[in-house]
């Protein structure tokens, strides 16, 4: 299945899997598509430049709301959470 719209928050995050694991299994979301995108697609979707992405769409049963995970690559070196917070923390690695 194509990812045709966001139903819900998006989510950058370089641990899909773990991530998949948090709302797939502590919340019962389920997968609904999983692509990647090349470089020129992904510059397009995302403005990301020189990035190629991974894109995971989960979705609540019975609801057509859910969220989407995005892991874009190469890596960013740049820090968004300060790991030593409690609020900035990442939830799916603890």
């Amino acid at each position: 299945m194509a990812v045709q719209l966001i139903e819900g928050p998006l989510i950058c995050s370089s641990h899909l899997d773990v991530h998949r694991r948090v709302f797939c299994d502590g919340f019962n979301m389920e997968e609904v598509s999983a692509q990647s995108f090349d470089q020129a697609s992904t510059v397009r979707l995302f403005g990301v430049p020189g990035r190629t992405s991974e894109v995971v769409g989960l979705r609540t049963p019975g609801v057509p709301f859910g969220v989407r995970l995005v892991r874009f690559s190469p890596d960013s070196e740049t820090v968004i959470r300060d790991e030593s917070k409690g609020h900035d923390a990442h939830a799916a690695l603890r």
